[in-house]
């Protein structure tokens, strides 16, 4: 066999949550839901010079702050958790499931960020044009894997589609 027709091994990889990146993520929801009220709050200094009513508003709205804050850190890290999921390259395509018991789905898949022990990927549903998962990934919670992740990623080409189109 040519190294032309090598095909990469077959590899099974377990995305699980990771919390720092939770964090990160609750983090500039915060800073931004602030960042946002501030700036409310600069147009309305503005407005005051000219509206003693405005000037009240202005000064009883700082109450919305910290719940608005806690909201959008809340909502960013629900939302910025990823559900754990099994990915699989099986020497021809890549699939995803939704645990190791489910059905894995074929996908395709790229990579967005590689950060040398971080990586995020891309995957959409095989047919599909809507549904688009990212998947992060990180060295410490892949352990011995993580070489042979990031090879197979780089190297692994998935085969041609199937179909009327293909020769």
């Amino acid at each position: 066999m040519s190294a032309a027709t090598r095909l990469a091994p077959a590899l099974r990889v377990a995305i699980v949550p990771l919390p720092g990146l939770q964090t990160a993520i609750a983090a500039l929801a915060a800073a931004a839901a602030g960042s946002v009220w501030l700036a409310v709050q600069v147009q309305m200094q503005m407005l005051t010079s000219e509206s003693l009513w405005m000037g009240r508003v202005a000064a009883s709205s700082c109450w919305v702050l910290p719940p608005m804050l806690l909201f959008a850190a809340g909502l960013a890290w629900r939302y910025a958790r990823p559900r754990a999921r099994l990915l699989t390259w099986d020497g021809q395509r890549w699939s995803l499931a939704e645990s190791a018991s489910a059905d894995p789905r074929p996908v395709e898949l790229r990579v967005l960020f590689d950060l040398g022990s971080w990586l995020l990927l891309w995957a959409r549903p095989v047919g599909a044009w809507r549904s688009v998962w990212y998947l992060p990934l990180s060295r410490r919670t892949q352990g011995a894997l993580w070489g042979p992740l990031r090879a197979t990623l780089y190297a692994a080409r998935p085969a041609a589609p199937e179909g009327p189109g293909s020769a």
